[in-house]
């Protein structure tokens, strides 16, 4: 459709044609120069109407000339009424002013174009009601008429009071012949009609001058009355031949009006339809314009252009000289814009978002700035002051940067969270233009040195400090390699709640807890005194951190100060909760912990070569490979995969772990009867994590639900922590996930106090907010890593960053899932994806408590069968004990060397020493954070390690300029000779040149410089190998074990392999490692409890596990009472068969008598009873201290037992204070002190010397036992094993004095206390046995068995080393407390060619000499005396002559 061409405007007159029903009306236009526009006098009032700037415009006067058109209709309507109501005393008949205008307005269009329905007949809504009450009101009195003489009736005469005679009384009516009547003549001055009924007779009964009854009955009747009602008021549906002529006059009039307006609307939306053609036109075009052409900042463009009331043609006008670059739209951007634009600056760069400004009409860099104020976080300089914690408050909770939450219904402002995190740093120093200071040193040691760049000798003090290599000197500094940052988040915004730091200060991770409190509670002080602090934003209603151990003890230090008040609303509440810690800070802080943390804690645990500790079960890592790939499309590598603990901090992974083990509770039950153990475990713990678990990642649980599986989590975990105490879960993993449950229970009812319309969203607990910010920190450039100044700039755009992500959730990516419910390895979740009701006015606490009591209660019971039940009333009944104490004491603040379980991956965990809490405060010192300084590997290539030069080139411009230096502040110093020195090029040289930190995370995260590379690897050698000549973890072997008296074969399930000096457990080894002692193999498994079958011919395993130690105060909780360790040689493998049952899980292991016995038999054998060192061998079995062991037939006899030879005897050791009597002289003395005085006894008869302790006839064999001084039944073996430069002895013997205690070193050296050195030695010239060891003899006994074991020709083999003599060699100082005098032993010397002891002593410095010693044994005072030995010696050196000489 074309639109109608446009004329040019003129000042010249024209001729306009105006279209009317009555014909074309010819207009000459005349032009008013000021108006600039043509105008035509109207015909009808003589108005002036423009015409437009052509002249040509005939629409105004058309609209115009209806409206005189309507007034004049009006006019006259008014005349006819005024002159009816002047006619009303001569003629009163005449219709109501109202009736016709009111007829016609009703039911038609009205010239303001308002329309009614339309009627359904001509007369519709039509009213003929009369408006002078005057003439309704009066009185009609029949007048007499007068007839002429013998006429006959007159007819009745009716005065027609509803109008005149002639135009209100229905004529039309008398066409139809039956009407009734019919009028015969008219009184026009009475207003009177005469009628004569049809039915008249013509004359009158009696009196020719009456009417006749037919003509007098006429008015009253029906059809009469229902003519005179008509011709007042005409109803909707009267027809027309029943109307007046006045009433179809007025119709008619009506009807004129409005096909008047009619005609008048049909010309204008005849104008308006072509004008809106051609707005359709241009519409048309702008749209085809914007579909083909990149329009930037298209809807800035159109929104100011309707502000200024733009036709759709000048809008199209402005849309094509955009595109020509004529025309630039400034301003107007709304909010989102302005969102979108700060994020393509912040995370993109300048350069993208200049050309996204010119392709899509972002903003501008200067916009944003304008817009976008990005506060300014100033790091701390050593130990954070409430100054900077003060200015950091002032800059980032500004009502301009963060406008103050709003909560009307609240008395008071919902709380907030305190949280604080470590994130890792480039150590090194940066120089402060601000405060002309020096940046990045640790908090804990900068404080030695002076930071104000001042000078030259201030910086190159600092720059020895940071050299100094001692760290006990007091002058040296560390570089910050972590900032501890402190950020405030809120609970109750849903909307905006991003974590905005107040706090960055750089620390070397050597800080105390004590130390770390103390300045914590200042930054908590700043803030509840603050103006935009607690007064504006809220109070701190928590703090909260990763697992740290330094961040719990500060918790622990300040928020466990004072119990709530229990008559406080908040105390009512929680007292209600049985065994809920009640314990805050002064001002109500409660300490919390992260559930991501605490997640990735969970893994580590789970991988760990330690296992975990469940009922009598030790579930290891192995074992959950084993049966996450029963799940279907799960191979092992993927099993495998979700336990590599490569990245420890892979929160997706460490969720799906728990998802994944959560799912084998769906599996059919293992035939195995070891799996269906191992499941039985697993399906437990799953369970058990997944209480604390999946609250936070089910998105359709509600507060309620949330708070009940919460509440059976904490009473689980406190369940088995009685039961294992740290052997389940670490002392740190249960604390923190203890305080999770905790938190959110009081934040619940402090929010419910507050208003119980709240909304509370638990996954906001904790540090992932924080956490978010440090992402987005680490995102902004492609630098991700930074020194403290960096991190200070960039942590406050991460803020902006993570805030305007929440104010626009659609642009965050987010979760890939479309649906979260039932994904795996959720992990970040926002409010606004979750479905359950948690509005915290819909929760009971109590009620929900309560029910998850009862549902541990009930988990318990299910998986322990009342092994493991707790009175949870008669628990709590003290105060002191809750469930952050189930023994008293805080959990958590001291250290438990199975704590590595959970911190660490199967790393060697740093010792530090226990802290000693209190039941209400914590003043007890943390000890300091061990510092791990990885160790130097190989050299690494750069594209190895993901870097590239950009890596070492500084991260921005800003980084190399000094433009925003304040002008008070000098740039430079300048040293003597007058040379100057940039400040920050000073400090930047300080840096060390391993303070590039590796892109990759999970080596950041280790402190990892460049130079270092350490890939970890999964620790878990998992392979289920099928070899029939494989012996595989599950696999049932047997072992023999001591008892107090016994020695008998007991069924172990294998566990796991372990091989010396290999960290990597195996799932498998072939049968000749297992017999080869010499590979060092060790198996690890749990010892089975085994019962009788009723034929007495087989055995039946009953589904349960032996612990080692099971008497009374033996410590039950520890993992070594579950899991032995026998070395592979040790081992003989089974072959069991499974029993058959109707119940799967009633089926079971079944080994026969016959197979046992004949194991035990070849086990004993094994051993070798008739070596010399069986002793040893026995005395290394493993131990069992359980009464089920040996095992008990149905008859209740022992079975499987070895019967031991008397001389290897098994012997129960005496206690080191037990009195003994000597079985030489019969004197009484206790156990410790007997070795010593049968020393003196031995040493007696060596010397020949007569010993008045002994009763006569007392003889000492030539070999005596040196703890009794018998010959004959004892059997001593000392062993020895060496391990990184130190030697450990263990020394076992059947003599019932044997001293277990002994300190070997300290008895082998002579002191006054105890002067005798006779101690067990191993001969070097004696083979060595199976055990791997010499045979033992004791020093007192060393010559006589060297001249009867090892004599020739009474010559003793020369191939002996000094080392030996000097150990053998008794010194005249012992000799003389023992009651040898000097003589007597120089006498003996001299005698018996003995070397003094300064000649001993030089030969113990010539290793290599040789010796060459003679002997003829005689027996004498002994069974055989040394006396007549003869010594000899190629010296090198010349020894004394005199043997008196020689000091001892």
């Amino acid at each position: 459709m074309t639109s109608k061409p446009r004329v040019k405007p003129t000042s010249k007159p024209q001729i306009l044609v105006l279209s009317t029903p009555d014909g074309d009306l010819n207009y000459q236009t005349r032009y008013i120069p000021n108006r600039r526009t043509h105008v035509v006098d109207c015909d009808l009032c003589g108005t002036d109407v423009t015409a437009g700037a052509a002249g040509s415009s005939d629409y105004r006067l058309g609209l115009h000339r209806t409206a005189c058109l309507s007034e004049q209709l009006k006019e006259k309507s008014k005349q006819a009424r005024l002159a009816e109501k002047q006619q009303q005393v001569q003629d009163p008949l005449i219709l109501s002013e109202s009736t016709p205008q009111e007829s016609l307005e009703s039911g038609f269009e009205t010239p303001s174009g308002a329309t009614t329905p339309r009627p359904s007949s001509p007369v519709e809504n039509l009213s003929l009601d009369p408006t002078q009450s005057e003439l309704e009101s009066e009185t009609y009195n029949d007048p007499e008429p007068v007839l002429e003489e013998g006429k006959g009736c007159p007819g009745i005469g009716v005065k027609w009071t509803t109008g005149s005679v002639w135009g209100d009384y229905p004529y039309i009516l008398h066409e139809s012949p039956d009407i009734g009547w019919e009028p015969i003549s008219f009184d026009s001055q009475t207003n009177t009609i005469y009628f004569r009924s049809d039915q008249c007779k013509r004359s009158s009964e009696g009196d020719s001058a009456k009417v006749c009854r037919p003509c007098a009955e006429l008015p009253s009747t029906r059809a009469f009355v229902n003519v005179q009602e008509r011709a007042k008021e005409v109803k909707s549906h009267t027809n027309l031949r029943y109307l007046t002529s006045r009433q179809k006059d007025a119709l008619i009039l009506k009807l004129f009006r409005h096909v008047a307006l009619l005609e008048n609307q049909l010309h204008s939306n005849q104008r308006s339809n072509k004008r809106q053609k051609n707005q359709i036109s241009d519409y048309k075009r702008i749209l085809a314009l914007i579909a083909s052409e990149e329009l930037a900042g298209l809807r800035r463009i159109l929104e100011q252009a309707l502000a200024r009331g733009s036709s759709p043609r000048k809008v199209l006008a402005i849309l094509e000289r955009t595109l020509r670059k004529l025309y630039h739209v400034r301003g107007g951007f709304n909010e989102r814009e302005l969102d979108i634009s700060f994020l393509v600056k912040a995370i993109g760069g300048p350069k993208l978002l200049y050309a996204l400004q010119k392709a899509l009409g972002l903003a501008s860099v200067s916009t944003i700035r304008r817009r976008h104020r990005v506060p300014k976080l100033l790091p701390s300089l050593a130990t954070p002051t409430p100054e900077e914690v003060h200015a950091n408050i002032q800059a980032f909770f500004s009502p301009d940067i963060k406008p103050p939450p709003s909560f009307p219904n609240c008395s008071e402002l919902p709380g907030n969270i305190m949280m604080f995190d470590g994130v890792a740093l480039e150590g090194r120093p940066r120089y402060c233009p601000d405060r002309d200071a020096i940046l990045g040193l640790c908090r804990e040691h900068s404080n030695r040195v002076n930071l104000k760049v001042d000078s030259l000798e201030s910086v190159e003090q600092v720059r020895k400090a940071l050299g100094e290599t001692d760290k006990k000197s007091t002058t040296r500094v560390c570089y910050g390699c972590d900032a501890t940052v402190v950020a405030i988040a809120p609970y109750a915004n849903e909307k905006h709640y991003t974590a905005v730091p107040i706090v960055a200060s750089p620390t070397d991770k050597t800080e105390t807890g004590l130390q770390f409190a103390e300045w914590l509670k200042t930054v908590l002080e700043a803030w509840r005194t603050d103006p935009n602090g607690e007064k504006m934003y809220g109070p701190i209603w928590s703090i909260e951190s990763d697992g740290d151990g330094v961040f719990r003890l500060a918790k622990f230090t300040i928020c466990m100060q004072q119990e709530v008040d229990p008559d406080s609303p908040l105390g009512k509440i929680l007292a209600q909760c049985l065994g809920i810690n009640k314990y805050t800070s002064k001002h109500g802080v409660i300490p919390g912990s992260d559930l991501k943390h605490v997640a990735k804690r969970f893994a580590t645990l789970t991988r760990h070569m330690l296992g975990i500790a469940i009922g009598d079960t030790v579930l290891k890592p192995t074992d959950v490979i084993k049966h996450l790939t029963m799940l279907p499309n799960i191979t092992l590598e993927t099993a495998k995969a979700l336990l590599d603990p490569a990245d420890k901090q892979n929160v997706p992974k460490a969720i799906t772990l728990v998802q994944r083990m959560h799912q084998l509770r769906e599996l059919d039950t293992p035939q195995n009867p070891s799996d269906r153990k191992i499941r039985h475990a697993i399906d437990f713990f799953a369970e058990f994590e997944g209480y604390l678990i999946f609250p936070f990642i089910d998105v359709k649980q509600s507060l309620s639900q949330q708070i009940r599986s919460l509440s059976t989590y904490s009473h689980l975990c406190t369940a088995m922590y009685l039961k294992h105490q740290t052997n389940f879960l670490t002392n740190p993993l249960f604390a923190d996930s203890q305080l999770i449950v905790r938190c959110i229970v009081i934040t619940t009812a402090r929010l419910q106090i507050l208003d119980p319309k709240l909304k509370f969203y638990i996954i906001l607990d904790g540090t992932d907010r924080l956490e978010g910010v440090f992402c987005d920190t680490r995102t902004i450039d492609h630098a991700s890593n930074f020194d403290i100044y960096q991190l200070s700039q960039k942590i406050a755009t991460g803020t902006l960053i993570n805030s305007t992500f929440q104010k626009n959730p659609d642009l965050d990516r987010g979760h890939r899932k479309l649906k979260l419910s039932g994904a795996l390895g959720i992990d970040h979740i926002n409010p606004a994806s979750w479905l359950g009701d948690v509005v915290v006015g819909h929760v009971n606490i109590p009620q929900e408590w309560e029910l998850g009591r009862k549902d541990a209660d009930a988990v318990l019971a299910k998986y322990f069968n009342g092994d493991i039940a707790v009175d949870w009333e008669e628990l709590f009944i003290d105060s002191a004990w809750d469930h952050l104490r189930p023994l008293g004491e805080y959990v958590g603040t001291s250290f438990s060397p199975t704590d590595a379980r959970s911190e660490m991956e199967n790393e060697r965990f740093p010792i530090v020493e226990p802290v000693d809490p209190t039941a209400t405060s914590l003043s007890s010192e943390q000890v300091n954070r061990t510092l791990i300084e990885a160790d130097e590997g190989p050299q690494q290539t750069a594209e190895s390690l993901g870097l590239d030069l950009d890596n070492y080139f500084p991260e921005n411009l800003d980084d190399l300029d000094a433009e925003n230096i304040p002008d008070i502040v000098q740039k430079c110093l300048t040293d003597k000779a007058g040379k100057k020195y940039l400040k920050s090029t000073l400090i930047a040289g300080l840096a060390s040149n391993r303070s590039k930190k590796s892109t990759l995370r999970t080596q950041r995260v280790q402190g990892m410089a460049i130079a270092d590379f350490h890939q970890k690897r999964l620790d878990i050698d998992f392979d289920p190998l099928e070899e029939e000549d494989m012996v595989k973890i599950d696999d049932l072997v047997g072992v023999l074990v001591k008892t107090k008296e016994e020695i008998c074969l007991c069924a172990l399930l294998i566990k796991e392999f372990k091989k010396e000096n290999q960290t990597t457990p195996l799932s498998a080894i072939h049968l000749d490692e297992q017999e080869n002692p010499d590979l060092g193999i060790t198996i690890i498994g749990q010892l089975m409890d085994m019962t009788q079958s009723p034929q007495k011919d087989t055995w039946h395993w009953n589904r349960k596990f032996l612990v080692l130690d099971s008497s009374e105060g033996a410590p039950q909780t520890k993992n070594r009472q579950l899991l032995l360790h026998v070395p592979s040689s040790e081992v003989y493998p089974l072959a069991p068969d499974i029993s058959q049952a109707d119940d799967i899980e009633r089926s079971t292991w079944t080994i026969t008598s016959s197979q046992l016995e004949e194991t035990k038999h070849f086990a004993w054998e094994m051993l070798d009873p008739d070596s010399d060192d069986i002793a040893t061998r026995i005395n290394n079995l493993p131990e069992v201290k359980n009464l089920s062991v040996p095992y008990r037939t149905v008859d209740g006899d022992k079975s499987f037992c070895v019967n031991i030879p008397s001389h290897v005897r098994l012997t129960p050791k005496l206690d080191a204070k037990e009195m003994v009597a000597c079985k030489l002289c019969h004197a009484t003395m206790k156990l410790n002190v007997m070795r010593n005085h049968v020393g003196t006894h031995i040493l007696f008869a060596m010397r020949d010397k007569h010993d008045p302790k002994l009763p006569p006839d007392t003889v000492i064999a030539a070999e005596p036992c040196g703890w009794c001084g018998l010959e004959g039944e004892c059997h001593t073996q000392l062993t020895s094993s060496s391990k990184k430069n130190s030697t450990t002895v263990q020394i076992t013997s059947n003599c019932s004095y044997h001293y277990a205690k002994m300190m070997y070193k300290a008895a082998k050296t002579f002191s006054e206390a105890a002067p005798c050195t006779n101690v067990p030695l191993q001969c070097p010239l004696c083979p060595i046995s199976k055990s791997g060891n010499r045979k033992t003899i004791w020093k007192y006994n060393a010559l006589f068995h060297l001249l009867a074991e090892h004599s020739r020709s009474g010559q003793i083999p020369p191939n002996l080393s000094p080392q030996f003599w000097v150990e053998t060699h008794i010194r005249h100082i012992e000799e003389q407390a023992l009651g040898i005098t000097v003589d007597e032993t120089d006498r003996f010397r001299d005698e018996n060619t003995i070397p003094n002891s300064d000649a001993i002593d030089g030969w113990e410095a010539y290793p290599d000499e040789v010796l060459t010693p003679h002997a003829s044994p005689e027996k004498k005072g002994r069974e055989r005396s040394t006396k007549e030995h003869a010594w000899g010696k190629n010296k090198r050196r010349e020894t004394p002559q005199n043997a008196s000489e020689v000091e001892d």
